[in-house]
C-alpha cells in the first residue's frame, strides 16, 4: 500500500476548522430540512383533499352509472320479453330489481358520498322517474303474458297484480303480444327514459362543476406550497455548494478511494485537485502498458505467431487435461506435399498458404472449438460437442475447405489439398484420440491424399 507524504498528511489532519465548517453547514441543513417537512405535510394534506374530492367524484359518477346502468337493463330486459316472450328476460328482470337491485344500492351510495341535498334531488328524481317506470313495464310483460297463454299462477306476483285497461280487456292474444311490444318501444315510454338520461346528465354535470370549484381552491393552496418549496430548494443548494467545495478542496474523498483502487491494482478516476489527477493519469498510463504487455506474451504463448491459430502448447495442454468429457470429434491436417510449395514458389507463398488453411479451417468451425498449428505444415482441429452421427456434416465442412484450397482463386496462392484423419470419442480421451487421428490421417495419404478419413 502506497503511503502518502508527510506534507500531505499534515494538511488533511490540519481540516478541523473545515470540519467545524461542515458541522456548522449540517446544522443550517437540518433547519432546512425541518423547513422542508413541515411544507411536505402541507402539501400532502392539500393533496389528500383534492384526491378525497376527485375520489369522491369518480364514485358517485360510477355509482351514477350503476344507476343508469340498472334502470336501463331493466329496459333491455321488459323489451327483450315484449318481442321474444322469453320468461327468462322477465326473470332476468326481476333478478335485478328485486335482488341485484343495482339502482338502489347506486342511490345509497350517493347518499353516502353527497352532503349537498340539491344534489342529491337529481339522483332522487332519476331513481323515482325510472320508478315510475317500472309501472308501464309491469303493464308490458302483464300483456305479453297473458299473450302467451301463461296462466296467472305462473305469473310473478307483481305482473299477477295489474289490471288491464278497458281497452285491452277484449284483445286477443296476438293482439296483446303486438299491443305489449308497440308499448315497450313506443313514445310514453320513450320519454320515460329521456327524463332519466337527463336527470343523470344534469347530476354529473353539477357534480363537475362543484369539484372544479375545490380543484381551484387546492390548486391555490399547491401554488403557494410550490414557491416556498423552490425557495428551500435554491437554500439547499447553496448549502450543498458550499460541502462540495470543502470537501472538493481537501481531496478527502478522491484520495481514500485511491488508496483503495491502488492497494488493487486498479485503474484510478480521474477527479479531484490537479495533482490528484496528475498522479491518477501518470498511473494509469504505466498500469495500462503493463496490462497489455501481459496480454501480449498470454496471446503471444497461446496463438501461432504466423496463422492467428492457437498454438502447440495449447493442444498439448488440452491433451493434458480436457476438463470436460463431452463427446468431441479429433482431427490432424496435413498439408499435401507442402515442402514441394516452398521449393518452387518460395517460403512467402508457403506462408499465405499456411494462413490460408489455418483461415478455412477457423471459419469451418465454431469459435469454441480449437485449431491448433501443432507442426510446420500440420495442425490439428478440435469440435466439441459432436458425435458419429454428425459425420456426414462434419465432412462437408472439410471437404468444402480441402475445395477452397484446390480452387484458391488467387493467382498468390497456388492450389494444394489436405490429408486429414478424424475420430470421435470423449474429450478425457483426447490423448488416445490424438494417436488414432494420427493413423487416420496416415491412411489418408496412402489413399491418395487429398481426402478425409474418419476411423
Amino acid at each position: 500500500m502506497i503511503k502518502l507524504k508527510e506534507g500531505v498528511r499534515e494538511r488533511i489532519d490540519q481540516s478541523v476548522r473545515v470540519r467545524t465548517l461542515v458541522w456548522l453547514i449540517l446544522g443550517v441543513s437540518l433547519v432546512l430540512s425541518a423547513a422542508l417537512i413541515f411544507i411536505a405535510s402541507r402539501f400532502f394534506r392539500t393533496y389528500d383533499g383534492l384526491k378525497e374530492a376527485t375520489d369522491s367524484y369518480f364514485t358517485c359518477q360510477q355509482a351514477m352509472s350503476r344507476l343508469q346502468d340498472g334502470s336501463n337493463y331493466l329496459t333491455d330486459q321488459v323489451r327483450a320479453y315484449a318481442v321474444t316472450g322469453d320468461r327468462e328476460c322477465m326473470e332476468d328482470y326481476f333478478r335485478e330489481a328485486n335482488m341485484t337491485r343495482r339502482r338502489d344500492k347506486a342511490l345509497f351510495t350517493l347518499q353516502e358520498n353527497i352532503s349537498d341535498d340539491s344534489l342529491l334531488i337529481f339522483a332522487h328524481e332519476a331513481m323515482q322517474t325510472s320508478n315510475d317506470l317500472m309501472l308501464t313495464e309491469y303493464y308490458i310483460m302483464r300483456l305479453r303474458a297473458l299473450g302467451d297463454g301463461i296462466p296467472d299462477e305462473d305469473q310473478p306476483e307483481e305482473i299477477r297484480q295489474v289490471l288491464l285497461r278497458p281497452e285491452d280487456l277484449n284483445l286477443s292474444e296476438a293482439e296483446l303480444r303486438e299491443r305489449a311490444a308497440n308499448l315497450a318501444f313506443g313514445v310514453e315510454y320513450k320519454a320515460y327514459r329521456q327524463r332519466i338520461d337527463e336527470r343523470t346528465g344534469r347530476f354529473l354535470t353539477v357534480l363537475l362543476s362543484d369539484l372544479w370549484g375545490q380543484r381551484e381552491n387546492y390548486s391555490q393552496q399547491l401554488q403557494t406550497v410550490q414557491r416556498l418549496t423552490y425557495g428551500l430548494i435554491i437554500a439547499f443548494f447553496g448549502v450543498v455548494c458550499i460541502a462540495f467545495a470543502v470537501v472538493y478542496r481537501l481531496v478527502i474523498r478522491p484520495l481514500i478511494h485511491s488508496s483503495d483502487l491502488l492497494e488493487h491494482q486498479r485503474l484510478l478516476p480521474i477527479v479531484g485537485a490537479r495533482e490528484m489527477r496528475l498522479l491518477s493519469a501518470n498511473y494509469n498510463a504505466i498500469l495500462e502498458k503493463q496490462l497489455a504487455r501481459q496480454e501480449q506474451l498470454v496471446y503471444a504463448n497461446d496463438h501461432d505467431s504466423l496463422t492467428g491459430a492457437y498454438s502447440r502448447a495449447v493442444f498439448d495442454r488440452f491433451c493434458a487435461d480436457p476438463g470436460t468429457d463431452e463427446p468431441i470429434a479429433l482431427m490432424l491436417v496435413d498439408l499435401d506435399y507442402f515442402k514441394r510449395i516452398n521449393d518452387s514458389f518460395g517460403h512467402s507463398v508457403g506462408d499465405k498458404v499456411l494462413k490460408r488453411t489455418a483461415e478455412l479451417l477457423m471459419g469451418a468451425f465454431r469459435s469454441g472449438d480449437l485449431v491448433c498449428r501443432i507442426g510446420g505444415d500440420e495442425f490439428t482441429a478440435v469440435v466439441f460437442n459432436v458425435t458419429p452421427q454428425q459425420k456426414s456434416l462434419l465432412e462437408e465442412k472439410l471437404l468444402t475447405v480441402e475445395d477452397s484450397l484446390k480452387h484458391p482463386g488467387d493467382d498468390d496462392v497456388p492450389p494444394c489439398s489436405l490429408s486429414i484423419g478424424v475420430v470421435f470419442g470423449s474429450a478425457r480421451d483426447a490423448k488416445d484420440l490424438q494417436v488414432k487421428a494420427d493413423t487416420a490421417m496416415y491412411r489418408a495419404k496412402k489413399a491418395g491424399r487429398g481426402t478425409v478419413v474418419f476411423l
